[in-house]
Formats: C-alpha cells, structure tokens, sequence
C-alpha cells in the first residue's frame, strides 16, 4: 500500500534542496580564488614600494600571496613573496618574515614545482634569518634551499645564495671558502648584467682578500666596487679598513674622511663611526677612540636592535677601547654584553659568569673576542687588587674562548681558514699561559705550571694534527675505499687546477671554483651518509696530559717547547721527572736581534760570502747569546743526555746544533768552536703531545727498504726551470738551481750501503716518484727545491724530465694527497725545511707536506744547500744508521764527522748545520738494509719450490 505526500512536506522538502544549493554555491563563490584581482594587487604593491611605502604595500601583497596560494599560481605567487621579502626587509620587521615563510614551506607542496618553491622559499627565509641576526639558521636555510636552486639552476636564485653563504662564511673566518661563494656569485651577475649587484659583490670579494691578508687583491677589488658605485657608505668603510689592516693608516683615515655625507641611516653611522673609533686606537688617540665608539653603540642600538651582530661587534671594540684606557669595569660591561647577546641563554646579571658552550651562537668571532676580553679584564683586576678570585676567573675565560675557538676549526672546510684562526687565538694562549704561570707562583702549586705547559702545546700544529687524525678516522668510521678513492680523484683535480690557475688564472679560474665546490659537497655527502665519520671527525681533541708526554721520553731526554708570545718567551723544561717554567719579556731584549742575526749568519749565502767578516762576529755575538735566552738555563737545572725541541715561530726556522754553549774568541772555523751538536743530539718535533703516535712498525707492504732518486740534471730540465721562479745567477753548487754533479752519487752510495733501490738521473723522473715512494721503508731525494713564501703549497722538489712525464716538478699540495709508508724521508734539497712561518703551526714547509703524507721523521733542510757538503754529510749518516743508531743519533754524528774532515773553508754553519730531523728518532728496522723486500720474498719462494722438488725426488728415489 502506497503512502501518499502532504503538499506541505512536498514544498518543504524542494525549498531546503533550493537554500542548501544556494548556500554552496556561495560557498563555492567565496572559496574560488581571484587571481586577476591578486595580479592587480601586486602591481599596485610593487608601484607602493617604488616610494618605500612598505607599510602600504604589505597587506596587499599578503592578500596577493593567499589568493595565487589556493589558485597553485606558483609564478606570481613566488613573485609576490619577493616583494613581500622586500617589505619586510623595509620594515626591518624580520621576526614576521621568518613566520611568513616558515609556513610558506608547510603550505605550498607541490612535487611538479617542489624544486622552485623551495629554492626562493628557502633563500627568502635566509635572507630573514640573516638580516635578524640569527646566523645559524639563515646558514641552515641557505644550504638546504641550494641544493634546490642548484637542481633548477635559476640564475638569480643561485647568485643569491652564493653571495649569501659567502657572507654567512666570512663571519665565521671560512675565508677561503666565502671568496669561491662569492666569485661565483659575482659571474652570475656579470652575465646578468646587474651593475649593482656587481659592485656589492667586489666589495665582498675586497673584503675577503683583505681578511687574507693580501693587500694588493684587496685593494683592486675595492677600487673595482668604488668604480662602479662610488657612493655606497659601506664600500668606503670596508675599503679603510683594508688601509688600516695594511698598515697604511693615513690612508685608511683619508679613504674614511668620504663617507660623511653619505650617511643617512642609523646603521651606516653605527659602522662609519665604529671605523673611526678603530682607526683611533691604532693611533693610540684613547679619547677620541672613545667618542667615536660611544657615537657608535648609540647609533647602533637604533640601527641594527639589541642582540643583533653587527652591534655585539660594535660593543666587543668599545671593550677593548675602555680597557686599554683603564676603565675595566666599563670593559668588563660591554663584554659580558656581547656574550650575552651572542647566546640563547637568558641574559646574566651576575658579569663572572657565562652562557654555557652549548647556548653561544657558534662561530663568531665576537664571542671569542669577548672571552678573550674578560679574562684580560679580569687579571687587571688581579692586578689592581690582588684579589687571587680574579685569577682563576680570568683562566676560566681564557680556557673557555680556546675550546670555543677550537671548535670553529674544526667547522672550517679550507686549512687557509684554520691557520688564520690562530691569529685570534693567540692572545688568549698567550693570556692563559701568563695566567696559570702567575698562579703557580702566587699559590705554589705545581698543577699550574703544567697546565701552563698543556696549554702552550695545544696550540701547536693543531691543524697538521687534525688532518692525520681525519684520515685515521675515515677508515675508522668504516667508508669504502672506493669513496676514499674517488675524494683523491677530486682533491687531486683541484690541486691540478691550482697550479694550472697559477699561471694562467683568468684560464683556469672558473674549473676551479667549479672543482673546490665539488670537493666540498661530496665532504657534505660523505658526512651525510656516514653519520659515525661525521661524530668522530667532530670528536678531535688535541689534548694531552703530563704523564702521556713523559712516557715518550727516553732516558736522559730533555722536551724543550717554547711559546712566542707578543709580550714574552714562553719556555718549558719537560724531562721524566721535572718540569721547569721561563718567562722573557720581549721588550728590553735582544732576542728579535740575535734571532736575525743568527739567521742570517748561518743561512744567507750571499751576506756569507760577500761579508764574510761581518758573519762570523754576528755569527759569534748571536749563537752565544741565543743559548743564553733559550737554553742555558734548563741546562744548568735538569741533567739531559739529548734533546728535544718544539719550536714556535721563527725559532723553527734556526739550527740549535749550531748554538754556542758559551762565548768563544776564536774564529767560528776552528774545530774546538763549542757547537751544541758537540753535546747532545738533538731534534725537533711538530708538538710534544704528538711524540711516539706516528711510528710504524708493519714493513708488510713495502717492496724496497731504501729507495733513492737523484738527479744530475740534463740542459733540458734545467732550461725548464727558468720561468719557474729559479735565479740563473745564484750559485750553482747549491741545490736550487745548476747541474748538481754530487746529486746522483748520494743517492748511489746511499743506495749501497743499504743495498736499496736508486732511480738516478733520467730514471729520477716524477712519474717513478709516484709510483714508487709508496713502496719504500727510507725515501731520500736528492735534487733541485724550490721554495714559495708567498703560497708554501707551490713549494716544490724538481725531478728529471722524460718524454713520459713533461711534469717534473712535485708541489707540497701533490703530497697531501700521496700516502706514503716511508719510516724516514730525506729530502737533500734547498730549503726543503724552510717556509712560511704559521703561528701556531709552525713552519709550512715541504717537510710538512711530507709529515701529513704520512712520514714520521724527516731529515730537511732550513736553507740552500752545498751540493757537495750534502753528499759528504750522508755517507756517514748511512753508515751510522745501518749499524742499528737512533736517527737524531746518526745525523749528530754525520755532522760531528763532516767537521772533523772539513777544510777549514768549508767548516763553517753554512755547510753543515742546515741539515735537522723532524719527529721520530728510533732506529729503523733492520730489514731496511738489506735487499729490496721483493726479491728476499722472491728469492725465498723460490728456495722453497727447488727444496720441495728436491725432497719429491729423493722420496721417489727410496730416500727415507
């Protein structure tokens, strides 16, 4: 039976259909986007900006970013986020960008354009983060979204993250690494043609060759900038700065005197007054320092805000200011001030303490100022008061920016950025070693002379450590070798490129940009994929204790380590029992004197053979007196039958065999002159902490106990090395240029007192280098070394050309990537010990090249050496050395020998004491004078074949 409907039920029904409709179809209505709108919003927006009517054009373009968002306009959506970028950058209202875009990322997934959203995404946030001082985060953001922007290779994308990461680098010191961002970055504007960008960009690439320290790249790249965009404030300033940073302060301040009419904003002001008020205090004008630095927080406090950068490193030069004037308590303020804006600590009121290591904004060098500032501020406070509190406040300062500073190192990709570290590190070395000593003396306790000690030996070679420990660790962490293989193969083309650069570097300079950015991205890829490399390459620490160094001494060993402060001499005593303490001031001494003058007696052939006479007395004033400085006495305190030292600075540049243990009248020909090489035997060591941790004892892979490459050299090669910066006029007995008759008889009576293997003359090419030093358990080369003050990585050992292998020269860089088992390398050629002195680091030189390729004791040059001399020396260090002799052994008594045989003519320093070992002494296996390893295996299988078939025949043969 059929139910009938109500009219009323009917109608009822139609009408709530009807509305419902309706009612969705508004809904609809309201939820469809309007671009067209959107589109005229943001053209009215950017016309708003053109005027800087920022606060005007920001909801419009916020409107404009909803409506192109739900339409998945991803085009004019990303344009609007640029303009809207620039609002916030208008309003300096950063805080609203980072939320913006935060959820810009959350809100505009979309595979098909995954990679463009998140490369101007990414970038916008960056650019937020940096200009909000949040240096972390912006450097996380830029490298996330770059490998984005690399995918879809949008120039203007690109550029902006490459100069943006080389600013973020260049704060933190990575200067090396901060030019390559910055070069590329600079190429895609060239080719855009963005005359702006172009000259911001030569600022920047000014400013990193002038924190490189090389003034002329600096100054051009400024000049460049200030050519194309002559009114920019922050141009001139950056370019006094490169004056003052030369030295030329007249210069700096005339360069500065252009920028006052150019200054409009807070922030400019801020940074021109800071400039003046640095330039000032290198004047040593302490009132007018003052004016200017208090002009400057003022303007900075309204230009940048509180907690920003840019102000803290304001604030850390008002401190140094006001200490250097006596006022520590104000000094003391404005540190405790950086600190505390460098960090996620809430701020303490308490100015003793400290954030934590974890809450300080990492890599600034702001906060390593700052610390470094407290600790001197609170031992003037010691000083003033006597209050032994202020000692120990101090130290804990100076221990806390030396940890800080150590581990911005090991964040730097470039060895060039670590070693300029140092620069800022040393003065809070230097603070705390003064400190723990001045402890030690007013409490009597002997725990802080050591750590005075520990503390001078961590800053010793640090960088030369953590690369042997980084490739310990790759195989450590278990990464294939067929990786390890393929970083060889990168690093190897960027050494290649840097040579080829060198010469023609407007050829070459693109390839290797490109190159280095390959190499750092598979380190980032590596550290990715390798989560335990990546925790042990960040777990280095240097740090070592008493006992660990004393169990490396052998008996009647005296360590003598040294510290060149700018202030003092810093030297210790370390033998298995004591442990003595020295301090020198440097002003009121000869010591710089005596240092050059020594030298320069014993090393200048020129100064030797054209003033013979002026030599010899400074040779006899200096040697003497040096002694007296650095030697005479721990000597006259602790008994010790040979030594060890661990230089710093130009001390690692001086022969100690030569020193004199006492003033002599006679003439520095006699053989009775009081060389110390008479009393001990003697070497040198890179740190104290790295004693004994580089021996090998596994010859299983070595196919040649000795092998030997010398070279009289042909007319071919020696033509070649004209255009390689030799001096066709220097002498040619001496190993840096000439024919080297002696080169090759080295090599082959070395080679046959330990019966190895020679590669003489046209055989002692590159090519048999490479593929045969690997192999050798003693290296000895005996050929032409050329040095390279200006880049230690272009010095360079010259091999015999052949028509195989037109490259004949070995750079130190080639070495770093060449692994090599040699127990003791011997590199008979000039100055192959010799280079630029590093603080800290010491000396870099191809010896050191030698020692990260794998070497522990290396015998090396500090000079040109007589090519006959150096002949004459190794006969007897052979022979010595094959009767079982330690290696500092062998080498004393070869010059002890070439002494005693020497014509009076050739007795002199000069000939004999350029010659020093570095690192191990122990003497080497015996199996290294025998026959090469090969063939004893080869001879022994095959006795072991014609005893087996002996002994089948006589058991066929009925011979029980």
């Amino acid at each position: 039976m059929k139910t009938s409907k109500s009219p009323f039920s009917y109608w009822y029904g139609k009408l709530l259909i009807t509305v419902f409709i309706v009612i969705s179809s508004f809904r609809f209505l309201e939820q469809q986007p309007d671009t067209a709108a959107a589109e005229r919003q943001m053209e009215t927006a950017i016309a708003l900006l053109a005027e800087e009517e920022y606060e005007k054009a920001k909801p419009l373009l916020l409107e404009a970013t909803k409506q192109f968002e739900k339409a998945k306009d991803w085009e004019p959506y990303l344009r609007a986020c640029e303009k809207l970028d620039d609002c916030f950058y208008g309003l300096e209202s950063f805080e609203e960008g980072i939320d913006f875009f935060k959820k810009a990322l959350k809100n505009t997934e979309d595979k098909k354009y995954e990679n463009q959203l998140n490369a101007c995404i990414w970038l916008r946030l960056g650019y937020n983060y940096h200009s909000n001082g949040n240096i972390s985060e912006a450097l996380q953001a830029y490298e996330t979204g770059l490998l984005f922007a690399e995918i879809e290779n949008d120039p203007i994308n690109l550029g902006g993250y490459y100069g943006s990461l080389g600013d973020l680098y260049w704060r933190q010191g990575n200067h090396e690494k901060a030019l390559d961002f910055h070069e590329k970055s600079l190429r895609l504007a060239i080719e855009g043609k963005d005359q702006k960008n172009v000259a911001k960009l030569l600022r920047f690439i000014g400013d990193d060759y002038r924190t490189m320290l090389k003034k002329e790249k600096s100054l051009e790249y400024f000049r460049r900038s200030l050519a194309l965009d002559p009114d920019v404030s922050q141009t001139i300033i950056q370019f006094s700065k490169a004056y003052q940073g030369f030295g030329m302060l007249d210069s700096a301040m005339l360069v500065l005197s252009r920028v006052d009419p150019l200054l409009k904003h807070d922030d400019e002001k801020a940074d021109a007054y800071y400039q003046y008020a640095w330039l000032n205090y290198d004047l040593k004008r302490a009132q007018k320092a003052i004016f200017f630095i208090d002009k400057a927080i003022a303007f900075g406090e309204r230009g940048y805000g509180e907690g920003h950068p840019d102000l803290a490193r304001i604030t850390r030069l008002a401190g140094q200011i006001y200490l250097e004037a006596g006022n520590a308590d104000q000094a003391l303020t404005y540190f405790h001030q950086v600190l505390s804006w460098q960090s996620s600590a809430e701020p303490l009121q308490d100015r003793k303490e400290n954030p934590a290591m974890g809450q300080l904004e990492p890599g600034s060098y702001w906060v390593l100022d700052a610390l470094s500032g407290k600790g001197a501020v609170f031992f003037e406070k010691y000083i003033q008061g006597g209050d032994i509190q202020y000692l120990h406040l101090a130290m804990s300062n100076y221990e806390q920016g030396l940890t800080y500073g150590e581990k911005m190192r090991l964040g730097y990709s470039y060895q060039s950025s670590k070693l300029e570290l140092y620069e800022y590190l040393q003065p809070i070395i230097e603070g705390a070693i003064h400190t723990a000593l001045t402890l030690a003396e007013v409490t009597g306790d002997a725990a802080f002379k050591e750590k005075a000690f520990l503390l001078a030996e961590r800053s010793k070679a640090s960088v030369l450590a953590e690369a042997l420990y980084h490739q310990e660790v790759k195989h450590l962490a278990g990464i294939p070798d067929a990786l390890l293989e393929e970083e060889k193969k990168l690093q190897g083309t960027v050494t290649d490129l840097e040579t080829a650069a060198y010469y023609e570097p407007e050829k070459f300079k693109d390839s290797l940009l490109e190159a280095r950015l390959a190499l750092e991205a598979w380190k980032q890829k590596l550290e990715r994929q390798h989560p335990r490399y990546y925790g042990l390459k960040y777990a280095f620490n240097k740090q070592t204790d008493i006992a660990q160094i004393r169990s490396h001494l052998n008996e009647g060993e005296l360590l003598m380590q040294y510290f060149m402060g700018k202030e003092a001499l810093y030297s210790f005593a370390l033998s298995e029992n004591q442990l003595q303490a020295y301090t020198l001031p440097l002003s009121g001494n000869s010591l710089q004197e005596a240092l050059h003058d020594f030298r320069r007696s014993v090393g200048d052939w020129k100064f030797v053979s054209d003033s013979t006479e002026v030599a010899e007395r400074n040779f006899l004033a200096a040697a003497p007196k040096l002694f007296d400085y650095l030697l005479a006495g721990p000597l006259a305190e602790i008994k010790a039958s040979r030594l060890i030292i661990v230089p710093d600075g130009h001390l690692g540049l001086i022969p100690f065999g030569a020193l004199l243990s006492s003033n002599y009248e006679g003439s520095w020909k006699s053989l009775d002159i009081p060389y110390l090489i008479k009393k001990y035997p003697i070497r040198y060591a890179w740190s104290a902490g790295y004693l004994g941790r580089d021996k090998k004892s596994d010859t299983r892979e070595l196919a040649y106990g000795f092998g030997g490459f010398g070279t009289e050299y042909d007319k071919a090669t020696l033509d070649g090395l004209n255009g390689s910066g030799t001096d066709a006029s220097q002498l040619i007995a001496l190993r840096d240029y000439g024919p080297l008759p002696f080169a090759d008889d080295e090599i082959r009576v070395a080679g046959r007192i330990t019966r190895g293997k020679t590669w003489l003359n046209q055989q002692a090419t590159k090519e048999n280098f490479m593929d045969n030093a690997p192999l050798c358990g003693i290296l000895h080369i005996a050929a032409h070394g050329i040095l390279d003050e200006e880049n230690p990585m272009r010095s360079r050992l010259v091999f015999n050309k052949s028509d195989k292998d037109k490259d004949n020269q070995l750079y130190a860089a080639e070495l770093y990537n060449t692994p090599l088992q040699a127990q003791l390398a011997v590199l008979s050629a000039c100055n192959s010990g010799n280079g630029q002195v590093q603080l800290g680091e010491g000396v870099m030189s191809l010896a050191r090249s030698f020692a990260y390729a794998g070497c522990p004791s290396l015998v090396t040059s500090l000079w040109r050496v007589s090519d006959l001399s150096a002949a004459e020396l190794m006969r007897p260090f052979y022979k010595s050395l094959k009767k079982g002799s330690a290696i500092d052994e062998s080498l004393r008594a070869a010059q002890l020998a070439y002494l005693q045989n020497a014509s009076s003519e050739y007795a002199t320093p000069i000939y004999w004491a350029g010659f020093v070992l570095i690192g191990e002494e122990e003497p080497l296996p015996a199996q290294y004078f025998g026959s090469g390893f090969k063939w004893i295996f080869l001879l022994g299988l095959l006795g072991l074949l014609v005893g087996g078939v002996f002994f089948i025949k006589r058991r066929k043969g009925g011979i029980a």
